[in-house]
Protein backbone atom coordinates (compact mmCIF):
# COMPACT_ATOMS: atom_id res chain seq x y z
CA UNK A 1 0.00 0.00 0.00
CA UNK A 2 1.34 3.41 -1.00
CA UNK A 3 1.92 6.02 1.91
CA UNK A 4 0.18 8.63 1.50
CA UNK A 5 1.84 11.20 3.92
CA UNK A 6 3.39 13.38 1.64
CA UNK A 7 1.77 16.88 1.75
CA UNK A 8 -0.36 18.45 -0.21
CA UNK A 9 -0.63 22.16 -1.65
CA UNK A 10 -3.78 23.84 -1.43
CA UNK A 11 -4.37 25.90 -4.49
CA UNK A 12 -7.05 28.09 -5.10
CA UNK A 13 -8.55 29.19 -8.35
CA UNK A 14 -10.77 31.64 -9.47
CA UNK A 15 -13.59 30.15 -12.37
CA UNK A 16 -13.46 32.19 -15.52
CA UNK A 17 -16.14 32.07 -18.29
CA UNK A 18 -16.60 28.36 -19.39
CA UNK A 19 -14.24 26.55 -16.96
CA UNK A 20 -14.86 23.14 -15.59
CA UNK A 21 -13.63 21.48 -12.47
CA UNK A 22 -11.87 19.44 -15.44
CA UNK A 23 -9.82 22.25 -17.62
CA UNK A 24 -9.44 24.17 -13.69
CA UNK A 25 -7.38 21.14 -12.59
CA UNK A 26 -5.57 20.37 -15.77
CA UNK A 27 -3.99 24.20 -15.14
CA UNK A 28 -2.75 22.99 -12.49
CA UNK A 29 -1.92 19.50 -11.74
CA UNK A 30 1.61 17.72 -12.63
CA UNK A 31 2.24 14.36 -13.37
CA UNK A 32 2.98 13.59 -9.68
CA UNK A 33 -1.16 13.26 -9.22
CA UNK A 34 -3.34 11.51 -11.19
CA UNK A 35 -5.57 13.70 -12.95
CA UNK A 36 -8.79 12.06 -12.45
CA UNK A 37 -8.84 11.70 -8.79
CA UNK A 38 -7.83 15.30 -8.06
CA UNK A 39 -11.23 16.48 -10.41
CA UNK A 40 -12.89 14.13 -8.52
CA UNK A 41 -11.69 15.15 -5.10
CA UNK A 42 -11.97 18.48 -5.97
CA UNK A 43 -15.89 18.11 -6.58
CA UNK A 44 -16.27 16.30 -3.66
CA UNK A 45 -14.24 18.72 -1.54
CA UNK A 46 -16.32 21.90 -3.27
CA UNK A 47 -19.34 19.77 -3.11
CA UNK A 48 -19.93 20.33 -6.90
CA UNK A 49 -22.34 18.30 -8.13
CA UNK A 50 -22.10 19.37 -12.25
CA UNK A 51 -18.54 19.44 -13.21
CA UNK A 52 -19.15 21.97 -16.49
CA UNK A 53 -22.00 24.31 -14.38
CA UNK A 54 -19.38 26.62 -12.53
CA UNK A 55 -20.26 30.24 -12.31
CA UNK A 56 -17.49 32.95 -13.36
CA UNK A 57 -15.61 34.32 -9.82
CA UNK A 58 -16.49 31.20 -7.89
CA UNK A 59 -13.52 30.20 -6.52
CA UNK A 60 -12.24 26.18 -6.37
CA UNK A 61 -10.17 24.91 -4.10
CA UNK A 62 -7.69 22.21 -5.47
CA UNK A 63 -5.40 20.12 -3.22
CA UNK A 64 -2.30 18.80 -5.08
CA UNK A 65 1.63 17.05 -4.36
CA UNK A 66 2.82 20.11 -6.81
CA UNK A 67 1.14 22.95 -8.45
CA UNK A 68 2.37 23.70 -12.63
CA UNK A 69 5.35 25.57 -12.91
CA UNK A 70 4.36 29.39 -13.70
CA UNK A 71 1.33 28.64 -11.38
CA UNK A 72 2.13 29.59 -7.73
Amino acid sequence: LQNHTEPLIEYRAEAQAGDSVWSICRRIVTDKDNMQEVVWKTMEENHITDPTALRPGQVVVVHVKEVREGKV
